[in-house]
């Protein structure tokens, strides 16, 4: 379940330097002077030959501010890893297929599979995509890392700097320019769409994007729809017409309510809605029966956790 330091290595080195992901002490009882605990290796003290080479080319690691900032960066990794760890390994490839197999049969109106063998099959299958979502999220937390870290270089927060870069362009800029840039873009995926050409993903992000048109929600087989880090304050109902809209990230917007129809998403397995003004998010998500990866931001509260979004799991409790 850790990043492997050869395909992560900035992402590894800061999770290994995260105190509580560290592994605990043994009891005073169980020390073997031949077997000493391993060592929790410091901001400043590479441990391997992979990190020397990762320190030399980014020295900055060696500063713990910089080290925290990047630190605070992957907090949705640690709570993802941390529930993974309730739910278990993924499981073996051949018990993957074969339940996946049951679960289009039984789907496909197959009445002979008893309901328990398709749940326990709906279980090993919503386990498998959840590790799928958790390394996605990986991916996603290593090039998120570089970033932070260049801006932890020129002294900036990122937070600061998205706000400066707002300040310095002001609204005429967008106006004159991005705004009808982007409109054309918004334009040619529709139209893409309109004439029966494949839109299976959508990325729309730091566009600047006031409102998202209705006809988003008509968009069939649209599969990741990305409109993070823009100025959205409303997501139409129409959005629960995108019966095959498996990701949907509106990440940094100023959302203060998702639509109920957000429920009719019936094969939506990850949802950003973080750095929000969400007072709430709507019960029909609830219906979102394959959500795997959830990170949300609701009131002063942040939520961030994979979820299993089956009770066969992890039981009524839930994994948080």
């Amino acid at each position: 379940m850790d990043p492997a330091p050869q395909t992560h290595p900035i992402l590894s080195y800061v999770l290994s330097r995260i105190p509580t992901l560290a592994k605990p002490k043994p009891a005073a009882s169980e020390f073997d002077i031949e077997q000493p605990p391993a060592h929790t290796p410091s901001p400043r003290t590479p441990s391997t030959a992979g990190e020397f080479e990762l320190v030399e080319r980014m020295p900055g690691l060696r500063h713990p501010s910089v080290l925290r900032a990047m630190t605070r960066a992957v907090a949705d990794v640690s709570a993802a890893r941390s529930a993974l760890q309730v739910l278990g390994p993924r499981s073996d490839h051949e018990l993957v297929d074969s339940s996946r197999a049951i679960v289009a049969a039984a789907e496909a109106g197959d009445t002979r599979i008893p309901e328990g063998d398709v749940e326990a099959c709906r279980a090993v299958v919503r386990l498998e995509e959840t590790h799928d979502a958790y390394e996605a999220l990986l991916q996603e937390a290593e090039a998120r890392l570089e970033k932070v870290y260049r801006s932890a270089m020129e002294g900036t927060d990122l937070d600061d700097e998205s706000a400066e870069g707002a300040k310095d362009e002001g609204p005429a800029a967008g106006a004159e320019g991005g705004d009808a840039a982007v409109q054309e873009e918004v334009v040619a995926v529709l139209k893409q769409a309109e004439e029966g050409k494949p839109v299976e993903s959508v990325r729309l992000v730091d566009r600047q994007l006031r409102q998202l048109p209705e006809a988003f929600g008509r968009i069939q087989g649209l599969r990741v729809l990305d409109v993070s880090r823009n100025q959205l304050e409303v997501i139409p109902d129409a959005i629960g017409g995108l019966d095959h809209l498996e990701e949907l990230r509106l990440a940094a917007n100023s959302l203060i309510s998702l639509p109920d129809t957000i429920g009719l998403l019936s094969n939506l397995k990850i949802l950003n809605v973080s750095s929000n003004r969400l007072r709430a998010l709507p019960d029909s998500i609830s219906k979102c029966h394959w959500l795997s990866l959830m990170r949300a931001t609701t009131g002063s509260h942040t939520c961030q956790q994979i979820l299993a979004m089956s009770w066969s799991i992890c039981g009524n409790s839930g994994c948080t």
